[in-house]
């Protein structure tokens, strides 16, 4: 099934700084799927989400622990930040915004936001 599905006209949902992803039938669906409004989501399916600054990619988990981003992830940084975003926690306990700016998904990246630089 699809991770969110609507089938009731009378319910709307909105969501933000969300990830939905991994569901056999991708991320939202059901008769009134036009009734979920996202921004600044990851949401799984063949095309990016109506919404403000929606993204479609692969939310590059890391392993273990699961539903962690890794350091890479286009969800890194992504988040809009809300009001009272940084005395709050994330699922793990942990700072919800760390650095500048917040991460999609229910866990922030443990290590603050860097630029990666290669050299050879």
């Amino acid at each position: 099934d699809h991770a969110i599905k609507a089938d009731s006209s009378a319910a709307t949902m909105t969501m933000t700084n969300s990830i939905v992803w991994g569901n056999a039938l991708g991320g939202i669906g059901g008769t009134y799927a036009e009734n979920v409004a996202a921004g600044y989501s990851l949401v799984q399916g063949e095309t990016v989400w109506p919404g403000t600054r929606n993204i479609l990619a692969d939310p590059d988990f890391r392993a273990d622990p699961p539903w962690r981003l890794k350091a890479l992830s286009p969800c890194v940084g992504a988040g809009l930040l809300l009001d009272g975003m940084r005395q709050s926690r994330d699922l793990a306990g942990n700072p919800r915004v760390i650095g500048s700016a917040v991460d999609l998904g229910c866990y922030e990246m443990d290590t603050p936001h860097a630029t990666v630089i290669l050299l050879r």
